[in-house]
């Protein structure tokens, strides 16, 4: 066994100062490692995320962990905490906490600026339920969303999914399945299933990257979009942008080509804290003191 010498002028050695960090879930375990799916191995090995803990530096908690661009996390809403979405300037979206972990939704597109009157106005409405089996065990969401299309449309339609969240609220990944129907001046519009792969790593300070992706079931072949791209914190007020790309198969021959589009994607979320949300706060700024 080797010995260490110490000069008695130095005194005793004290055991090394361990950097304090902000949440537990920025220490990562080998058994939680080694249960992790490859996809978000890969991104828990991006070297942008090591920023996110280095010198136990205090970083402030995710502002909006419970979506991405426009898909949820499993991270559901404190009751009466609400964020206000939107997308591409036209896609307005609100979401309300409620208790039990359920999240309530509802937007719509302000087309009565442009045509004046309220009839060609789409709306939709939304909930979600999310539950983890045991503590450690990745958090499961179950949902859907109606929409209701403008008069011009005559029609509606309505999407199911569940989905599967790993990881914490700065880096995660969220795999699932979707289910669409609908109709559109007595045309019926179906998608058997889609299958979702979304995730998030924090890249700094106010930065997070983020890539949402759909691989649809379409005439022909299946189809797929992918929307990537990053998150900066301004304030209390989150900016996304990015880019949407992808291949639309829209012809019944299985041998029939894709047509690839790609548009900017651009955002902002802003969340309002509920009383539960402030009082928290404030029972921890008393801790702190």
């Amino acid at each position: 066994m080797t010995k260490l010498w110490v000069p008695r002028s130095l005194g005793t050695i004290s055991p090394p100062i361990q950097p304090i960090l902000p949440e537990p879930h920025h220490v990562l375990q080998s058994k939680t490692w080694s249960k992790m799916p490859l996809l978000y191995t890969l991104l828990l090995l991006c070297p942008a995320i090591t920023l996110s803990a280095q010198g136990g530096i205090f970083y402030k908690s995710n502002p909006v962990p419970t979506h991405y661009f426009i898909a949820p996390t499993g991270f559901a809403l404190k009751d009466g905490d609400q964020v206000f979405q939107n997308n591409l300037v036209a896609f307005n979206h609100v979401s309300m906490g409620r208790r039990n972990n359920k999240v309530l939704g509802y937007g719509f597109v302000p087309s009565f600026l442009v045509t004046g009157k309220l009839d060609y106005v789409p709306i939709w409405v939304s909930a979600r339920k999310s539950f983890s089996l045991a503590p450690g065990f990745p958090r499961i969401t179950v949902g859907g969303v109606g929409i209701d299309l403008p008069k011009a449309a005559e029609g509606d339609a309505f999407a199911l999914y569940a989905s599967s969240t790993f990881g914490s609220k700065d880096r995660n990944l969220t795999a699932g399945v979707l289910w669409l129907q609908g109709s559109a001046k007595n045309t019926s519009v179906s998608l058997p299933w889609a299958i979702t792969l979304h995730g998030m790593v924090r890249a700094g300070m106010h930065t997070w990257l983020i890539t949402e992706n759909y691989i649809l079931q379409t005439p022909g072949q299946p189809s797929y979009i992918s929307i990537n791209g990053f998150r900066m914190l301004k304030g209390k007020v989150a900016f996304d942008a990015g880019i949407a790309f992808g291949g639309l198969s829209l012809d019944n021959r299985k041998n029939s080509s894709r047509r690839f589009f790609a548009l900017p994607m651009v955002g902002m979320k802003i969340p309002f804290k509920g009383k539960t949300s402030k009082m928290i706060d404030l029972m921890q700024g008393e801790q702190g003191n």
